[in-house]
């Protein structure tokens, strides 16, 4: 009897195939400190077609932001150095940058908290962790209409 072992990993990408469609033009920047969720994120993403770039802090993603210009960026809240909004109030206040739609994906999702991102931030997406690979490509396809 054979018996077929799948990683989950595997077996994330097997399911998320039909979930999206192609989008091989699509960029997306994805800013996160941890390296599991950075490497989760982007297995799901480019399960789904997308090209990824990734950075684990503001300094990084702000250097890679001089000679690439994603379509989105997905950032984390707590990051080491400056913070989630930090960047953001950067970006947004860049000309070349501005407009670049962002999702905030961070652990604070009390209603305060989702409140400030959109409000005071303006961010196009709250996402709080812990998510799933729905939660993520729905508010994907809700800020690029893909």
């Amino acid at each position: 009897m054979r018996f077929l072992l799948f990683r989950s990993a595997d077996l994330i990408n097997i399911f998320l195939m039909n979930i999206m469609p192609a989008n091989t033009n699509l960029q997306i920047l994805i800013i996160d400190d941890e390296p599991a969720v950075r490497y989760l994120t982007i297995r799901i993403l480019q399960s789904n077609n997308f090209a990824t770039v990734d950075a684990s802090s503001v300094t990084e993603a702000l250097e890679i932001l001089k000679t690439t210009k994603p379509d989105l960026i997905i950032t984390d809240l707590m990051l080491p150095g400056l913070s989630g909004y930090e960047f953001i109030n950067i970006a947004k206040g860049n000309p070349e940058l501005k407009h670049i739609p962002i999702i905030l994906m961070t652990s604070h999702s009390n209603p305060e908290d989702i409140a400030e991102g959109y409000d005071k931030h303006k961010v196009e997406y709250y996402l709080p962790k812990p998510f799933n690979s729905q939660q993520l490509l729905a508010g994907i396809r809700l800020v690029l209409g893909a």
